[in-house]
């Protein structure tokens, strides 16, 4: 299984992506998960608004526990296969890390060429 994660991966899907990791059933390609990798913050939000400016700020309340833990603190996911998209592909609306995973599967099973 190919899982593709980067910074905008949060709350389920790093907790889903750390169960996946930590029982070796998946490849990931991307960048780190913006989760983190021991547990992440979700479930029940507050938003306040500040005083003096009236920007609304909402944050998670409640630390939902991955039963799966890193030793290493304050990092999400890594992935095995680190592709980062530039600028240009993404103003050309191009995905370099799915574009990878297809080439791969390919590669492996030629039957599955167009």
């Amino acid at each position: 299984m190919y899982v593709l994660i980067n910074g905008t991966s949060f709350s389920a899907s790093s907790i889903l992506a750390s169960n996946l990791h930590a029982t070796k059933r998946a490849i990931f390609v991307g960048d780190e998960t913006g989760g983190a990798y021991n547990g992440t913050v979700a479930g029940i939000y507050k938003t306040v608004a500040l005083q003096n400016s009236n920007v609304k700020l909402s944050f998670g309340l409640m630390q939902v526990e991955t039963p799966f833990k890193s030793k290493i603190e304050g990092y999400g996911i890594k992935p095995d296969i680190r592709i980062t998209p530039t600028q240009k592909d993404r103003a050309q609306q191009l995905d370099p890390e799915f574009e990878w995973i297809l080439n791969t599967v390919e590669n492996k099973n030629p039957s599955l060429k167009k």
